[in-house]
């Protein structure tokens, strides 16, 4: 760079010529560029860390939310569906290790005509569980039917309203409304339910609605014909029935 007086050479930073002591302009000019351009880079780069921290902020507390929100989910997961994934798990880990034991008391307390024991081990062991069992799903319910019936009418009492004669009559007409579509197999013409009557299950239905007439004749009172007519009757005919025969 030439001093534009005489002619010497100059560094951009020199504020006058070292030969002739003009004042250089081309270093007030470099200044004031300096300046600016500091100023600007200082203004840019506190923009930059702006946005950098606003953005980093954002990214912590979105990534804070994700985090929460994926612990929620399995939170949740592990209040509403996690114990019974767990449970479901563990009764299927038990049937199968017992396949067999559970099948051969099964089949034992059928050929008994143990009801009682047939619904208090299938509901023990949740059995309607596992697919192996669906056999005894609809002794199962008969079963269940059958020890209602004759809870109620153990616990008959005209004195008290739960167990009065209307009360029983109804609770008991609805009842035997499912036990004959369970043992006459009214309801149940799906094909899922044909290995719940075979021969063998069917017999065991004949047996268990004999008794269910037995109890209906010594506990309510209820002749042989009537008990053999109550699969025909409507609810209310039968709870009419039942009702007369409980008082009588």
């Amino acid at each position: 760079m030439k001093c534009p007086s005489c002619g010497a050479n100059l560094q951009i930073e020199d504020e006058r010529c070292p030969f002739c002591g003009k004042e250089n302009p081309f270093a007030a000019k470099h200044r004031s560029d300096m300046y600016y351009y500091d100023q600007e880079f200082h203004k840019t780069r506190q923009a930059v860390e702006q946005k950098t921290n606003l953005f980093t902020m954002t990214a912590v507390k979105i990534s804070v939310i994700a985090v929460l929100a994926v612990l929620n989910l399995g939170m949740f997961y592990l209040v509403k569906e996690g114990p019974y994934e767990i449970w479901k798990w563990q009764v299927h880990r038990d049937i199968q290790t017992h396949l067999a034991e559970y099948d051969s008391r099964m089949e034992k307390y059928e050929k008994e005509g143990n009801w009682e024991a047939i619904n208090a081990f299938y509901n023990e062991k949740e059995l309607h569980m596992d697919e192996n069992f669906r056999e005894y799903s609809i002794l199962y319910y008969a079963s269940g039917d059958y020890g209602y019936v004759l809870s109620i009418l153990m616990n008959y009492s005209e004195e008290n309203e739960y167990t009065n004669a209307e009360y029983s009559g109804s609770r008991i007409a609805q009842i035997l409304d499912d036990f004959y579509a369970c043992a006459d197999r009214t309801n149940y013409e799906s094909e899922y339910y044909d290995a719940c009557y075979t021969g063998e299950h069917r017999e065991a239905l004949m047996h268990l609605k004999t008794d269910m007439e037995a109890i209906l004749m010594a506990y309510a009172n209820l002749t042989e014909e009537e008990v053999k007519a109550l699969p025909d009757y409507s609810e209310t005919k039968k709870k009419s029935l039942i009702m007369e025969g409980l008082q009588r």
